[in-house]
């Protein structure tokens, strides 16, 4: 089992990553033809995308990534299903998009002054009918572990968006115009692809039974989706609120930098996920390798967000344009909070097995939130954008913590989650204090300072799960 987790993980890990690869060396060329202020458009452009996308679909992709599991085995009903569950979910992103194209424009000048309702917002409104249906067939093959046609239509999605961003951005001086416009574009081109493949697999019509099923899932999830997107903006709201657009587009690019971990994490739990849900939906409850393959998960995390916390001040001084120089101040702590999250997807993944647990997933993401919220009021107050990042590092550790005791109460699942966040939070200060080593010499302090990390990590991983590394990386190769 393992053996396959770590193929599907690697491939979708090497498949985004040269994604994300691509996306940090544009974003550095972008910092030369934008200033920090249009940088600071596009975040606020893609905090609305982020949390509108969520309500136009109504959290249909995580019904249609729940249920597959449920027909696999029932070709005929798994055609309709996922028929049903695609044309609600174009319809429904419709839907909101005739509502706030109609009503939405004082609420949204309001808020974001910065963006022109026409035509920015509803180019924006457009993005959130196209991304949801694009991004729930690419989840849709992951669930089918279908890695050849997977990757081929990912990058089809991202070379195109690179491209018009290339072409706009640079050669047509439009910045965040192009930006922008850019996303509409390739998910407009996209999404045509995808009815060619869709047309051929699934059987397009509105099941009241599946309509029913799909509703009744997703929109018990669909607070939890709200209040953890919030959580993940709210540190750029409150920037946008209390400071200013330029210190949000300087924070926009440490995001950049460290989403390259958050899309390798998100690589391997997809595919750990299907093989978890085939055992859990098989009745066997035999989790052994699943357990031993989340330590391993969480180990990783943690040796790959040290290195990129090391090695990201030294990318930011030298190849970015120094407007942009203040984003090594903060980076580590983002990076710390996607490391974080390789412990909150395992548990998530938990209390979303049932409507019941869902409801119990939400109050905690909903508690979470509240704390994040708060902290990033007081802290950006006082800290600027490093308060921004270490608010959003505690709102998440303390999301997490609530989370593991979910799991703990309402399951009988064992996952050493709790050990984890120690390891996680004892390897953050490990790597704050080891980025205050300075030796005259650069190069030497960056070698040292990933040296002394990994044998410092991976010691400190031992000690708290007390077993010898080889001991919990053993695992049957099947």
């Amino acid at each position: 089992m393992l053996k396959r987790i770590i193929t599907f993980s690697t491939s979708y890990a090497i498949i985004e990553a040269l994604q994300k690869g691509i996306m940090f060396f544009l974003m550095s060329l972008f910092t030369y033809y934008m200033t920090t202020e249009e940088y600071g458009i596009i975040s606020s452009a893609l905090m609305i995308i982020q949390f509108l996308a969520i309500i136009f679909s109504l959290s249909a992709t995580a019904s249609i990534s729940r249920y597959y599991y449920k027909y696999a085995n029932e070709p005929e009903k798994l055609k309709e299903f996922l028929g049903t569950s695609f044309l609600f979910l174009f319809l429904t992103c419709l839907m909101f998009l005739g509502v706030f194209i109609l009503f939405g424009e004082p609420l949204f000048t309001w808020i974001f002054p910065e963006l022109p309702f026409n035509p920015y917002l509803i180019w924006i409104f457009l993005i959130c009918v196209l991304q949801p249906f694009n991004m729930a067939y690419l989840a849709l093959l992951k669930a089918q572990q279908k890695l050849k046609r997977y990757t081929y239509l990912y990058s089809i999605f991202y070379v195109l968006q690179f491209a018009l961003m290339g072409i706009t951005i640079i050669q047509k001086g439009m910045k965040h115009d192009g930006y922008i416009l850019s996303l509409l574009l390739s998910n407009l081109f996209f999404i045509v692809i995808i009815l060619l493949f869709l047309l051929k697999e699934v059987r397009f019509v509105l099941k009241r039974e599946f309509i029913s099923e799909s509703f009744h899932y997703s929109i018990s999830y669909l607070p939890t989706e709200l209040l953890a997107t919030i959580n993940i903006i709210v540190d750029r709201f409150y920037i946008l609120a209390l400071l200013t657009l330029s210190a949000l587009g300087v924070y926009q690019i440490a995001i950049q930098m460290g989403a390259i971990l958050v899309l390798i994490f998100r690589a391997l739990n997809y595919a750990y996920l299907p093989h978890f849900m085939s055992i859990y939906e098989s009745g066997k409850k035999d989790y052994g390798e699943i357990y031993r393959f989340a330590n391993f998960y969480v180990l990783i995390a943690v040796v790959l967000t040290g290195y990129a916390s090391i090695l990201s001040p030294y990318f930011i001084k030298y190849v970015l344009d120094e407007s942009y120089i203040a984003a090594k101040d903060v980076v580590v702590y983002i990076n710390f909070t996607y490391a974080f999250s390789s412990i909150y997807f395992i548990n998530v993944n938990i209390m979303s097995l049932t409507p019941k647990l869902v409801r119990v997933k939400t109050l905690f993401i909903f508690i979470g939130g509240m704390v994040n919220l708060g902290l990033n009021f007081i802290l950006i107050k006082q800290y600027g954008l490093v308060g921004a990042a270490l608010a959003t590092l505690m709102g998440i550790f303390i999301t997490n913590v609530l989370l593991v005791y979910g799991v703990k109460k309402k399951t009988n699942f064992e996952f050493k989650s709790l050990k984890n966040l120690l390891y996680i939070l004892f390897s953050f200060l490990l790597t704050f204090l080891l980025m205050k080593i300075s030796l005259g010499n650069e190069v030497l302090e960056a070698m040292v300072m990933m040296i002394v990390f990994s044998i410092s990590s991976i010691l400190l991983f031992c000690l708290i799960h007390q077993k010898h590394p080889m001991e919990i990386l053993k695992v049957k190769l099947k």
